[in-house]
């Protein structure tokens, strides 16, 4: 398994595009032009025409196109089993995914091999913020008024995924894509993307591909084969901490001296995560929210025994009322209004968010 920062290589790229600066192909890529890129592909033959190559590498490129007239997204790799894994997991979702209050995800709009040997992905482009990048523009009483909405949304994103026997494989707070709607803090869209690491269920228990620093759970630091299901779920509780709590439950500190997050080493991260899978107890700073029922929900998502977790899929919608409905005790649905008006007008100097940065390899 491959042990990422929370953003992967195509999110690194698709944030070159939405910032403003010189022409954004790696200066490791190839030595090759835009042109001629776009002849060595093949692009044009399958209605594609590339507006800016975002990454070139010697196993991915990226790229911003049009493909017949609309903005999409390019990503090819020489990994087949890779390709063939994310597509097969992204149309398998697509045939149970209802949309139901506001929860989306990703889709493929076309898929094919290039003329010079990369297997690509035409995706749709989506636009929005990251619940990070979103929540970070929040107080604390606010976000727990966005996070149980979140959360809510998240649930119905594991219900599809289950029905589909996906396991997405890299859940964080990145691959979380918010659009809002205007009005209050309840009324946005959430778009689930980053599949780069998912695969269909066909056992109890398969091999990982992807993990993000601080998001993966503790059997990725025990063994490699896993419940993809469980594993999804950990992962959820860890964004779901990360959204209230600015970090995420494992793998930083914050450091008054920088005032910043700094990564703990490799070993000591492994260490902690070794322990908890053995003694069954967790030990993060603690969840900053007094929705209990939140709380209740995220020591199921949390258990270090992955058969614990599953009882999150049995939920009903009706066992989210009492999540959404809480309010903490300064913040009344009024005020919501004049929070969205805060975080508009925020929002607006960006024509597009800068929300994910280049993923490094930590080698765990």
């Amino acid at each position: 398994m491959r042990l990422l920062h929370a953003s992967t290589l195509l999110a690194a790229a698709f944030a070159v595009f939405l910032s403003s600066g010189p022409s954004p192909i790696s200066a490791a890529s190839p030595k090759l032009s835009s042109a001629a890129l776009d002849a060595a592909g093949g692009f044009a033959q399958h209605g594609i025409t590339v507006v800016k190559w975002l990454a070139n590498t010697e196993s991915t490129r990226v790229a911003l196109v049009n493909y017949k007239k609309y903005e999409a997204f390019l990503k090819c790799t020489t990994d087949s089993r890779q390709h063939k894994a994310e597509y097969q997991s992204l149309k398998a979702v697509a045939a149970v995914e209802t949309g139901e209050y506001g929860m989306f995800f990703q889709k493929v709009q076309h898929s094919f091999s290039s003329a010079d040997g990369y297997h690509c992905l035409v995706l749709d482009l989506v636009r929005g913020h990251s619940i990070q990048e979103y929540a970070a523009l929040m107080n604390d009483t606010e976000k727990e008024v966005f996070t149980a909405y979140f959360f809510a949304r998240a649930y119905i994103a594991m219900q599809t995924l289950n029905n589909a026997t996906v396991a997405h494989g890299n859940i964080n707070p990145e691959n979380f894509i918010v659009k809002p709607l205007g009005g209050n803090l309840a009324i946005f869209t959430l778009t689930l993307v980053g599949f780069e690491g998912s695969q269909l269920i066909t056992r109890s228990e398969q091999e990982s591909v992807l993990g993000a620093r601080g998001y993966a759970p503790p059997e990725d630091y025990v063994t490699a084969i896993a419940n993809q299901r469980a594993r999804d779920l950990w992962m959820l509780a860890a964004t779901t901490y990360s959204v209230l709590n600015g970090m995420p439950p494992y793998g930083f500190v914050y450091s008054k001296n920088h005032k910043a997050l700094l990564p703990v080493t490799t070993a000591d991260l492994k260490r902690t995560m070794v322990n908890i899978s053995k003694t069954g107890k967790n030990t993060f700073l603690p969840i900053k929210t007094k929705n209990i029922n939140l709380l209740n929900m995220l020591d199921i998502l949390f258990a270090s025994d992955p058969n614990k977790r599953l009882e999150f899929i049995n939920l009903k919608k009706k066992d989210f009322d009492s999540v959404v409905s809480y309010q903490p005790q300064e913040t009344l649905r009024a005020r919501l209004k004049s929070t969205w008006t805060k975080l508009e007008s925020m929002l607006s100097d960006k024509v597009d968010p800068e929300w994910m940065a280049e993923p490094y390899d930590l080698g765990v």
